[in-house]
């Protein structure tokens, strides 16, 4: 111990010594050198150090890959290989991928919430992609042009980064190779990125809200250094709680957020501000309230005469809550102690509701495979057989176009003759029986009375206004797709989705029970209109399953074939309620939306005046999506009834003859005259062969001399119907092309809205 005490001491002492004695200066600080190659592993790169520190590693970090480069294909008998190398420091990863015996996507199309092509420095959009057809394998991948001035992550999210525009590209990646290939279908968005101003901007007057399941509550925004035009509440998972009109409501227990984006009027991109929203369970007086109830299956097939206890599931578990009713909207199916059972050949929804008012609904198709009919509509679908969905869509395209005319929509004088006659209210001649409206509308009334309404909106299926589409004649003037419409319900409508809205949505019309309504995403006709409504759409897209050609400000392009999706959206950020006639200022406003994508996509064009043409013949294009849904709602709303109004609308279709639309459309709907057509063409029969002569007709069970409302008196009137439906077919002669729409009539009157 002693001797390890004085060599401290001596050390000490030296020390003191050299301090005292001595000037030193301070070593020469030393500086790192690294090699200019990289060294890397799986995960990460860096520069060795080439000094004595070996333990240095200059520029760290993860891999940034860029896209994979196929080496060799996946086939059904071998996995595919593929590499990709970092964009920073070449080190290359090999991989192995199997192969997708999917259905590939053909289309696809894009719109964000909000629809803004501008966005601000920290600010988010999120991406809403549908692909087509609508049963094709969904693999959507995103790619940035510049992830330094907007990001993308693989849900669709984009983020503004930093001042600047840059090009997304959205694509069905049908072979899983994460791959753009040439045949994948794609959409592009350009995004201008710019700094906010801290002149402008918008507050809530909360940022938290908490709320019980089924509670609802209202959010106050305040803008900064401006007026808004509009607020826009989108919640980033509707799951959990709604936005409508700064209401509040909680749907199931969880945390999301939402987002409130203001107009300006300066050119500049939407103020936002967030509220975290959290839902927690209803619980009172009697304990844990039901927050929803699902069917465990969504369609279920039965035979006349079969059964089955239908399966549900109530959430949360533990609450107080049961079943109150179980219930059909027809007798295609009886209900007796919770078992259904197939009273007649048709479709039912059915529809289960708890003790505290929330509900869900399935679909019940019941064949009758054994009854054979006779064919009512005097031979018109001859003795039709099919093998699965796609021969039967085939062969009913073929009979509803064969000697089909294309009517005029307008011109002079407009053609409003063909639904004055087919929509005339039986029982009352003077009157057209409209849709979204329970009282009859005098026939001279053809303004703010009532309008046509395209139910499968001209707008959504030809990318254009409807004074540009009804020009063209095809789709934009089929009269089955045009039923008489109370002008308030028709503006309401608009381009609205058709689905269920939310029960404490704005409702309007005479009858309750009945009522028309609408929310922010969907509209919900009465259920008088709901199977007019469906299989008028059903049979738009039988009719129109091809591309049809439009022109337009002198551009031609092509409508593409109407699809009847599932995940409906709003399309592109185009706002198509905007348009006025014919206004082709307004138009290339628009079509400027996409100037910088046309340039981006085409960098050897330089004329301005090219330009212009391509973004115009792009916003054409990209605003085309030819379909609206969801498919589910509406093979549910083909299980409401044909009614004597809806099949002399049919009727009348084919044989009314309109001096001013330039003859007799000439054709049917198949729907109409057998509705279980649809399940074999769209729904959970489809996959399976039939026959005609199997379905019972509906001009069995229509009373045709039975108005759809009440209102309307009944009884004796001229109309289109003939007893039983036989009649003479009406052959038709000359081309669509021989009668050509004039111009001089007006918007709100002849184009039925903003449609």
């Amino acid at each position: 111990m002693a001797k390890v005490a004085t060599q401290k001491i001596i050390t000490l002492f030296t020390s003191v010594i050299l301090l005292a004695g001595c000037t030193q200066s301070a070593p020469a600080k030393h500086v790192h050198t690294f090699a200019t190659e990289w060294t890397h592993n799986e995960t990460y790169h860096w520069h060795e150090a080439t000094c004595e520190h070996k333990d240095i590693k200059d520029k760290y970090g993860p891999h940034t890959w860029g896209k994979w480069i196929i080496d060799e294909k996946a086939t059904p008998e071998k996995q595919g290989t593929r590499h990709h190398i970092c964009k920073i420091c070449d080190y290359s990863v090999s991989d192995t991928y199997e192969y997708i015996d999917a259905i590939p996507a053909t289309r696809l199309y894009l719109s964000t919430d909000p629809t803004t092509s501008n966005i601000h420095v920290g600010s988010t959009r999120t991406l809403k992609p549908v692909i087509y057809p609508s049963d094709a394998t969904k693999n959507i991948k995103y790619i940035s042009e510049n992830e330094s001035i907007i990001s993308v992550d693989s849900t669709g999210l984009l983020k503004g980064e930093s001042a600047g525009t840059a090009l997304i590209t959205a694509y069905n990646d049908n072979n899983n190779d994460d791959v753009l290939d040439d045949d994948e279908p794609r959409q592009y968005a350009c995004y201008s990125i710019i700094t906010p101003s801290s002149d402008y901007g918008i507050t809530l007057n909360k940022t938290e809200i908490t709320l019980k399941v089924g509670e609802e509550t209202t959010i106050t925004p305040s803008a900064k250094g401006f007026r808004p035009s509009f607020y826009s509440n989108y919640v980033s998972d509707s799951t959990i709680a709604t936005a409508y009109n700064n209401k509040i409501k909680g749907l199931k227990p969880g945390v999301t957020n939402l987002n409130v984006y203001s107009s300006v009027s300066n050119g500049q991109p939407a103020y936002e501000a967030n509220c975290k929203i959290t839902v927690v369970d209803n619980v009172d007086s009697t304990g844990l309230r039901a927050d929803g109830i699902k069917f465990e299956e969504p369609v279920v097939n039965i035979s006349i005469g079969e059964s089955f206890s239908p399966s549900y599931t109530i959430t949360p578990s533990g609450t107080v809550d049961t079943v109150s009713t179980i219930e059909s909207n027809n007798e295609n199916i009886s209900i007796n102690n919770g078992v259904v059972t197939g009273a007649k050949a048709g479709t039912s929804v059915l529809k289960v509701t708890t003790t505290n008012g929330k509900f869900d609904r399935m679909q019940v198709v019941v064949s009758d495979g054994i009854t054979q009919y006779d064919n009512n509509y005097n031979n018109y679908y001859g003795e039709l057989t099919w093998e699965n969905s796609e021969d039967l869509k085939t062969k009913l395209h073929n009979i509803i176009s064969q000697n089909k005319k294309s009517l005029k929509y307008s011109g002079s004088p407009t053609n409003w003759d063909s639904n004055k006659d087919a929509d005339s209210c039986i029982g009352d001649n003077s009157k057209v029986n409209a849709i979204y409206t329970d009282t009859p509308i005098d026939k001279t009334n053809t303004s703010s009375g009532w309008q046509r309404e395209h139910c499968l909106a001209a707008s959504l299926m030809t990318g254009i206004s409807t004074g540009d589409a009804v020009k063209t004649l095809g789709r934009a003037t089929d009269f089955h797709n045009l039923y008489a419409a109370s002008s308030s319900g028709n503006t309401s409508r608009g381009n609205k989705n058709f689905g269920y809205a939310d029960v404490n949505s704005y409702r309007y019309g005479s009858k309750e029970g009945t009522n028309t309504c609408y929310d922010d995403k969907n509209f919900e006709p009465a259920d008088i209109d709901k199977g007019k409504v469906a299989r008028a759409i059903f049979y738009m897209g039988v009719m129109y399953d091809s591309d049809e050609q439009f022109s337009t400000d002198g551009i031609k392009y092509n409508a593409k074939p109407i699809e009847i999706i599932e995940d409906y959206v709003d399309y592109i950020s185009v706002d198509l309620t905007k348009f006025t006639r014919t206004d082709k200022e307004q138009n290339v406003r628009f079509a400027n939306n996409f100037r910088d994508i046309v340039r981006k996509l085409n960098p050897d064009v330089t004329s301005e005046d090219e330009i212009t043409k391509l973004a115009y013949q792009y916003y054409k294009d990209s605003n085309n999506p030819s379909s609206i849904g969801n498919l589910s709602t509406l093979l549910m709303w083909n299980a409401y009834a044909v009614t004597g109004q809806e099949m002399q609308h049919n009727n009348s279709v084919q044989t009314y003859n309109s001096a001013a639309g330039g003859g007799v459309q000439g054709n049917r709907n198949p729907f109409v005259d057998y509705p279980e057509l649809v399940e074999y063409v769209y729904g959970s029969l489809k996959d399976q062969p039939g026959s005609l002569s199997s379905l019972r007709p509906s001009i069995l069970d229509v009373d045709m001399t039975k108005p759809d409302h009440e209102s309307s008196g009944g009884g004796e009137q001229e109309d289109t119907s003939i007893e039983d439906c036989k009649w003479s077919y009406l052959p038709t002669s000359g081309n669509a092309s021989d009668y050509s729409p004039s111009e001089g009539t007006s918007f709100v009157a002849d184009y039925g809205g903003v449609k």
